[in-house]
C-alpha cells in the first residue's frame, strides 16, 4: 500500500442530502461543459438539454462514435436526470480511453446521483492521485466536500488465498544444498480501521494474520499489527506519515523473531512526481533462547522518487541503506547452519524499481526488480570457513497480473526469480516462486 484513500457507506438526513445534491449539480455544470462547435453544443449551452440530447442521440444512432459526441451525449442525459444511460456511455468511454480525467470526473458525479458514494470517492481519488492538471484539484475539492458527510470511522478488510510452488527455499528445511521443490499454500487476513482527525490527519490501525504451509514442513504463522497516522500539507506541501508496528518472522526450525519498528515517511511534490524520505528503526527480539544471537537493532534510510510516464502507469525508484547491529556477537555452533553469520552485524545497500501499468480499469500489470548487497562485519564467523568476512548480493525480479472482475474481488498470478551470490559458495543459490490466488475485500 503505497498510497490510497478508503471510505465507507454513509447516511444523510433529508435536508442535508437535498443541500448536498443541489451543490453537486452546480459543480458538474460549472466544471465540465460540452465541447466542439455544433448545433447540439449550442443547445446545451443555452440549457436546452432535451434538444441537445435529441441532436446527440441522432448523431449517435447515425454511427458517429467519436469520444466527443459520446461525452456530450452523456452530459445531456445527466442534465435530464437519465443517470443510468449516461453512466453506460461514460463507462464505455473509460474502457476505451483510460486517459480522460474529465470522463472519470463526470462518471464520479453520476455515481453520487445513483447513491454509490464509495464508487464515486474511488474515482475522485484516482483522478487526484493521477495529478491531472485540469481535474486533480477539482477532485481534491470533491473529496474534501464528501469528508463532511462521510463517517469519521472506516472499517475494511481483505482476505486472500493463494497456492504455488517454490524451489530451493533457503533455511526452511535445511535442504539448501539439495534443491527441493516445495508446494505452498498461503492465507492472509488484513483488518483495517481508519479514524479521520482534524487538519487532514488520520489514525489507522492495521492487523495482518498470515499462515503459510509447505508440503515438506509444518505450517508457519505470522502476526503483524501496526498503528499508522498521517497529515497532508505538513512541512510545506508534502505529506507526513508515521507508523509503529510489530511483526514476527521465521528463522527456521522452531525459531521466530519479533521485530518492533518505528517508521517516518515524508513525501513532497517535486518535478512532476513525489520525492520520499523514509527513516525506520527496528528492534529485533528472539522469541526463543536458542536464537538469542538474532537480537539487535536495524536502522534504515530510504530515498524514493515516484511519478508516471503516462496516465495509465506509475513507478517507484528507491534507494535504501540499512545497518544491523547485533547485540550478541558470540561464536556460533558450526553444526547449526542457520546460526552462521546471523550473529553478525551487517550493512545493506539496495536499489529497486517498481512499475505498475493499468491495462484496463479491471486489469493491471506490475514488474518489480531489486538488487542489494549485504556486508557482514565479523564477530560470528564459523571456523569451518576460511573467509574472515562474508559479502552477499541478491537480485530479484517479479512480474504479476491482477484481474478485478468485481470491485471487491481480485484474481492474481505472480512469478518471481531470486538469485543469491556470496563469497562463500554454500550461500550461492537461485530459486523461483510462482503463485496464483484470489482476494476478497469487504
Amino acid at each position: 500500500m503505497k498510497r490510497g484513500v478508503s471510505f465507507a457507506f454513509f447516511y444523510l438526513p433529508d435536508m442535508r442530502c437535498l443541500l448536498f445534491y443541489f451543490f453537486l449539480s452546480l459543480t458538474l455544470s460549472v466544471v465540465i461543459d460540452a465541447s466542439e462547435d455544433n448545433e447540439g453544443v449550442r443547445f446545451y449551452r443555452l440549457e436546452l438539454f432535451s434538444e441537445a440530447r435529441n441532436y446527440f442521440r441522432d448523431q449517435y444512432e447515425m454511427g458517429n462514435r467519436s469520444d466527443e459526441l459520446k461525452f456530450n451525449y452523456a452530459l445531456s442525459l445527466y442534465q435530464l436526470g437519465e443517470y443510468v444511460d449516461a453512466k453506460s456511455i461514460l463507462a464505455s468511454m473509460v474502457t476505451e480511453d483510460l486517459n480522460s480525467a474529465r470522463v472519470l470526473y463526470a462518471l464520479a458525479n453520476i455515481e453520487l446521483e445513483l447513491g454509490n458514494l464509495p464508487g464515486a470517492v474511488d474515482l475522485f481519488t484516482a483522478i487526484y492521485l493521477s495529478g491531472d492538471p485540469d481535474f486533480a484539484n477539482y477532485a481534491k475539492v470533491r473529496i474534501s466536500e464528501l469528508d463532511e458527510v462521510v463517517p469519521d470511522d472506516t472499517f475494511k478488510g481483505f482476505v486472500s488465498l493463494s497456492g504455488g510452488r517454490s524451489d530451493d527455499v533457503a533455511g526452511l528445511n535445511d535442504e539448501i544444498l539439495i534443491g527441493t521443490v516445495d508446494n505452498l499454500q498461503e492465507l492472509t487476513v488484513i483488518l483495517f480501521w481508519e479514524r479521520q482527525l482534524a487538519n487532514n490527519r488520520t489514525w489507522e490501525t492495521e492487523l495482518l494474520a498470515f499462515k503459510r504451509e509447505y508440503e515438506l514442513e509444518s505450517s508457519q504463522n505470522f502476526l503483524v499489527y501496526m498503528l499508522r497516522g498521517g497529515s497532508e500539507d505538513a512541512l510545506g506541501s508534502g505529506v507526513l506519515r508515521w507508523r509503529v508496528g510489530r511483526e514476527e518472522s521465521y528463522l527456521g526450525g522452531e525459531g521466530y523473531l519479533a521485530t518492533t519498528s518505528v517508521n517516518l515517511n515524508y513525501d513532497m511534490p517535486i518535478v512532476g512526481g513525489y520525492l520520499g524520505i523514509v527513516f525506520e528503526r527496528g528492534y529485533n527480539e528472539p522469541l526463543t533462547d536458542q536464537f538469542s544471537y538474532a537480537g539487535g537493532i536495524e536502522t534504515t534510510w530510504e530515498l524514493s522518487y515516484s511519478s508516471s510516464i503516462t496516465k495509465n502507469d506509475d513507478y517507484f525508484l528507491t534507494y535504501s541503506f540499512g545497518e544491523l547491529k547485533r547485540t550478541s556477537q558470540d561464536e556460533q555452533d558450526s553444526s547449526n547452519e542457520l546460526a552462521m553469520f546471523l550473529g553478525e552485524s551487517s550493512k545493506r545497500h539496495a536499489i529497486a524499481l517498481d512499475f505498475r501499468y493499468q491495462v484496463t480499469r479491471k486489469i493491471g500489470l506490475s514488474i518489480d526488480v531489486e538488487y542489494s548487497e549485504r556486508e557482514y562485519l565479523g564477530g560470528g564467523t564459523s571456523s569451518i570457513y576460511d573467509q574472515a568476512q562474508r559479502v552477499d548480493s541478491q537480485s530479484s525480479a517479479e512480474i504479476s497480473a491482477i484481474w478485478q472482475p468485481r470491485r471487491d474481488l481480485d484474481l492474481f498470478i505472480m512469478h518471481s526469480e531470486i538469485k543469491n551470490s556470496s563469497n562463500i559458495a554454500v550461500y550461492e543459490y537461485d530459486y523461483g516462486v510462482s503463485k496464483i490466488g484470489i482476494g476478497w475485500s469487504f
